[in-house]
Parts: structure tokens; sequence; C-alpha cells
């Protein structure tokens, strides 16, 4: 980690060596393998992803995708730092995802992204209070998805009267 953080260049050297090491530092006492914690640290470049949720993976690439557009990158990771500033990081963040798996027209999985994003993001908004709210949306709008796609479920012919039922 401590290399990766010193050869991203992209950040500057003064956020790098103060908030980049403390990241660093938190990674390697509480590693997020143990604690939860798919994350992009933008000190160092990295996704890291410990959970098989395809979705959580996107959302972590959109972060990647919304720091490497910033021109002064450490100031928009060290901004993350402050509160109520991460509500718009993780609503582009969550809005890739999602419109990535709407385009590739991966309807369950939008479904999926939807159901665990929304109480993600819930989080941020309220902390521990915004999970049931975020569960409440993100499980209307996966609803709104499987309305719009009658396809989501599997269809099965019967042979005999090769009707789709």
């Amino acid at each position: 980690m401590g290399q990766a953080r010193r050869q991203n260049k992209t950040v500057g050297a003064g956020w790098r060596y103060t908030i980049g090491a403390i990241s660093v530092l938190f990674y390697t006492i509480l590693p997020g393998r143990f604690f939860g914690g798919d994350a992009y640290n933008p000190y160092t470049n990295t996704i890291y992803l410990y959970s098989d949720i395809p979705a959580v993976a996107l959302h972590e690439a959109g972060h990647s995708k919304d720091f490497g557009r910033r021109e002064n990158k450490g100031t928009h990771a060290a901004l993350y730092l402050l509160p109520f500033a991460p509500l718009y990081y993780e609503a582009n963040a969550t809005s890739d995802a999602l419109t990535y798996l709407e385009n590739q027209s991966r309807w369950k999985d939008q479904q999926r992204a939807y159901e665990i994003l929304y109480p993600a993001y819930g989080t941020y908004v309220a902390g521990i209070w915004g999970v049931i709210p975020g569960h409440i949306i993100g499980r209307m709008k996966a609803s709104d998805v499987e309305a719009e796609h009658d396809d989501l479920a599997p269809t099965v012919a019967d042979p005999l009267t090769q009707r789709v039922e």
C-alpha cells in the first residue's frame, strides 16, 4: 500500500504523505476483509473488493472514475472526510453503477443494486436511521425495474404446446 501511495503522482505529495498515509495505516490496522469495507482509496488509486456483489464493485469503480476526472484529486479526497460532502461523491458513484447496469440491460443486477446501494446511501444521509428509508426506496426502485422489464424471469416453453408459460 505504501508503494502504491508513493507511485500515485496524480495526488499531490502533501496529500499522499499526510491523509494518504493515515488511510493506509487505517487499512493496515483495520483491514476491510475483516471489518467489511469495499472501498476506493484515491491516495493509492486502488479499489479494495471483499464482497462478490457486482453493484458494489461498480460503485467503487464509479468512485475511481469520479476522482480520476478531478483536477485537484487530493483536495477532493480530503473533502470526502467532511460532514455531508460524501453525499455528492456517493450519489455520483451510485448513479454510475446503476447507469452501467441499465445500459448493459442487466435488469436483475440493476434490481439488486437498488436494494444494496440505496440503503448504503441512506447511512451517509442519516447514519443508522437512514438504512430503513434506504431499503424502502431501494425496493420501490427495484420493483419499478421489474415492472418495466417483464423479461426478468426466465420463460419456460412447454414442449407439448410450444407456448411460453
